[in-house]
């Protein structure tokens, strides 16, 4: 996969598993994205992600870095902001803005690890979500990220 600070196209697929006052749910979403080597970390992925309709069908700016010290940062621009940082046996307090406002979150990381498999990335997180002194969530996500074949008639993704 990439090498130095050049950007390759992948294809990215998440799963999400959350728990929260008993009741779990989980997504799925396959999206394309940017994967670059940055002098600074081991690996920084870019895509954006496609808000519901409940928030007029915005896009997001998601970049999930592994900084190469055994933690991992997910950053998220648009109507929802927030940097939360994780690292196995770690916390972290973050700063969750909407459009609706703002809230402080604290975030406690049981498991945050890269895989680097010889034909893709593999990125786990584990982590549970607080509010006010109280747990919000349990989520489990799972980052696969591979290179993206470019088809017939493409180039960089664009059809010509």
């Amino acid at each position: 996969m990439t090498q130095n600070s050049e950007k390759e196209k992948v294809l990215v697929r998440i799963i999400n598993e959350q728990s929260a006052h008993g009741d779990t749910s989980s997504t799925e979403l396959i999206t394309t994205g940017f994967l670059e080597k940055p002098a600074n970390s081991a690996f920084r992925l870019r895509y954006d992600e496609i808000l519901g309709e409940d928030v007029r069908n915005t896009t997001s700016r998601v970049i999930l870095t592994d900084d190469g010290d055994g933690s991992i940062t997910v950053e998220r621009d648009g109507p929802f902001t927030m940097k939360m940082i994780f690292a196995t046996g770690g916390s972290h307090r973050c700063l969750y803005q909407t459009p609706y406002g703002e809230l402080w979150l604290h975030v406690r990381t049981a498991q945050a690890q890269t895989d680097y498999l010889p034909d893709r990335l593999r990125v786990f997180l584990d982590f549970e979500v607080f509010a006010e002194g109280s747990s919000i969530n349990k989520t489990k996500m799972t980052y696969f990220i591979k290179p993206r074949k470019v088809k017939r008639g493409e180039k960089d993704g664009k059809t010509i």
